[in-house]
């Protein structure tokens, strides 16, 4: 079930902004594996930034519809004007 189906596009390229992790784990692998413990820091790192990431997720996400996912909609009623009938922009003079 989609949290915001009406979204479900915009929502996956939000998420995908997570491959950005594959930007930075080489430049923290340079920068702190010049020393020989270096991959005490770079795996400590990924830790921490794993877990507070994931107490994120258990504290602040439900698996609910969310509410933004619903907008109002537009009443048949109503009357719209036609396309011709909307006013054209005019161009600018030089």
């Amino acid at each position: 079930m989609d949290i915001a189906p009406n979204y479900a596009g915009t929502l996956v390229g939000l998420v995908g902004l997570g491959n950005l992790v594959g930007f930075v784990a080489p430049i923290t692998t340079i920068l702190f594996n010049s020393q020989p413990n270096g991959w005490d820091a770079i795996i400590f790192f990924s830790c921490c930034l794993y877990l507070v990431f994931s107490l994120f997720y258990v504290v602040g996400v439900t698996a609910d519809v969310q509410d933004w996912n619903f907008y109002e909609e537009i009443d048949g009623d109503e009357e719209q004007p036609a396309v011709s009938e909307t006013p054209r922009p005019r161009p600018a003079a030089l």
